[in-house]
């Protein structure tokens, strides 16, 4: 009986809820870069950070300005994210992960041997965790200072999740790896 009514209950929500293009509304679009594969991130103040592929970071408000755009060496496919001080953290395919302050300019950079397609996760003292094609996962402080550097044994494309006192992330060898935080 429960199943019953728990199916019925499923479709009626199905149906009751199911948008059609007809029951939307397109707010806004802008034409920034090329192809963007990167996720936005919204900061707390109400700007949109994504990367695109014509090699810039951009800045866009949700009003649809486009405050700034960043330019970095390649492709940007990796999403950015946001530290509580406004730093924008971002990986790139010139082998390279920056971190740019809230007006657009490069705080520093940190170079590795591979595209970086990872977005990074930010632990609660501010260490950047991300990884790289190069088969690296890194740890790098709030000044752009390695902290640690595990190598796996395939490309880290993946992105890696912190819950519980632990950083995960999944590598190209087939593993998933969990590193406890300090």
């Amino acid at each position: 009986m429960i199943k019953r009514h728990f199916l019925a209950l499923t479709i009626f929500l199905a149906i009751s809820f199911r948008a059609t293009a007809a029951d939307l509304t397109n707010v806004w679009s802008l034409k920034v870069g090329t192809q963007s594969i990167s996720s936005p991130a919204l900061s707390a103040d109400g700007v949109l950070y994504f990367g695109s592929s014509d090699h810039h970071l951009y800045a866009v408000s949700t009003n649809r300005y486009v405050k700034w755009a960043f330019e970095t060496g390649l492709e940007i496919k990796s999403s950015p994210a946001i530290a509580d001080d406004g730093t924008i953290y971002v990986g790139s395919r010139d082998r390279k992960f920056y971190a740019v302050t809230a007006d657009g300019k490069m705080k520093w950079s940190f170079t590795t041997e591979g595209w970086v397609d990872s977005s990074p996760a930010i632990g609660a003292d501010g260490t950047v965790y991300f990884g790289s094609w190069d088969r690296k996962f890194y740890a790098v402080d709030p000044i752009g200072a390695k902290k640690w550097i595990f190598v796996t044994g395939g490309e880290i494309q993946s992105s890696p999740a912190i819950a519980n006192g632990k950083v995960y992330v999944a590598s190209g060898d087939g593993k998933l790896y969990a590193f406890g935080l300090p």
